[in-house]
């Protein structure tokens, strides 16, 4: 099975999810050779990796260097902070288009966005005390200079769908979403504009923490048989070969970095495709995807998504108060 990392918390207290390493036996440790160690404990529970990473996505900054020529500003240099990016958008607005994008809100209540922006600006979602931080100063300031975008009339306030609609149609100068819609961006540029990317921009003085989303492989099954045959499928997607495909096919990034330059998987293939270099190259300081904790944990992420980040990104709420009363339900949802 697989499930999103944002679902992996209530999955696991949930569902019989089984240790892989058990599953796998004797096979496991030339399996995950080479698999970026940082994701390979992402899916760790009780000790035990309960879930392999598949598909990881990260939010980059995709531009117009079109528009970007047009409003005077050089695409050899795109923004690498969230000042450069509030300046580029003032010049493209001024040359008559919509400015910016960030993708936080989204039907899928994916929150992988809004970690980015809070731990990006010093702060974290759980505390070290596995507390609920949503409300802490960190976070409090990052949405804010997120909010700030829309209220200067720099961000558009529609929903993802309308952004996207609007970047393929040459108006928006800069979305920030996941890897994932690479491929997308890519077919809709085509013909149109010169589509270039460069990595998530950083919040005052704190280096880009960007967070990744996608999702991990789970065995269910406590039957000898079927854990043997659903390892053997676990094994063949988290290969080098099914590596390969879930990067060419769909955008997401390769978490084994020996087939990056090797021509034999994804050498030629990063030749000719550039978006998703910058995006590898933040891959080493991605901040690790951070969940509530209990059977509640998804319920509390739609919660954070829906009261606290649509509002305060789109209707202009207080930020401060807002975070603070969604954080104190979320408390009360998850007992943290």
């Amino acid at each position: 099975m697989q499930i999103g990392y944002s679902k992996l918390a209530e999955a696991f207290e949930t569902l019989p999810t089984q240790s892989l390493k058990s599953v796998a036996g004797n096979d496991w440790d030339a399996s995950v050779k080479g698999i970026e160690q940082g994701f390979l404990t992402a899916g760790t529970s009780g000790g035990e990796v309960r879930a392999l990473p598949y598909t990881v996505s990260v939010p980059t900054l995709f531009y117009n260097a079109d528009l970007f020529k047009r409003a005077g500003l050089d695409p050899a240099h795109p923004p690498t902070t969230i000042d450069e990016v509030r300046t580029s958008a003032k010049a493209i607005v001024a040359a008559g288009h919509h400015g910016v994008y960030f993708g936080i809100v989204d039907p899928g209540k994916s929150d992988y966005l809004t970690q980015s922006v809070i731990d990006s600006a010093g702060g974290s979602l759980i505390g070290a005390n596995g507390s609920v931080a949503l409300d802490s100063d960190q976070a409090v300031a990052g949405l804010e200079a997120v909010q700030g975008l829309t209220t200067s009339g720099l961000q558009p306030a529609v929903r993802v769908e309308d952004a996207l609609s609007d970047f393929a149609k040459a108006n928006l100068g800069m979305f920030v979403v996941s890897t994932a819609l690479s491929g997308q961006l890519e077919a809709a540029a085509k013909g149109k504009f010169e589509l270039r990317s460069t990595g998530f921009p950083a919040f005052g003085r704190s280096v880009p923490r960007p967070t990744f989303s996608g999702a991990g492989l789970i065995v269910l099954s406590k039957d000898p048989a079927k854990q043997a045959a659903a390892w053997q499928f676990v094994k063949f997607l988290t290969s080098k070969e099914g590596y390969t495909m879930i990067t060419k096919d769909l955008g997401y990034l390769p978490l084994r970095a020996d087939i990056v330059a090797d021509p034999q998987y994804l050498g030629k293939y990063f030749e000719d495709h550039q978006l998703l270099l910058p995006p590898l190259k933040q891959l080493a300081a991605v901040s690790p995807y951070q969940s509530f904790s209990g059977p509640r944990a998804n319920q509390a992420v739609v919660m954070m998504q829906d009261d606290a980040i649509e509002p305060i990104v789109m209707r202009g709420a207080d930020v401060r108060s807002t975070l603070g009363t969604t954080a104190g339900r979320i408390r009360d949802l998850v007992g943290q």
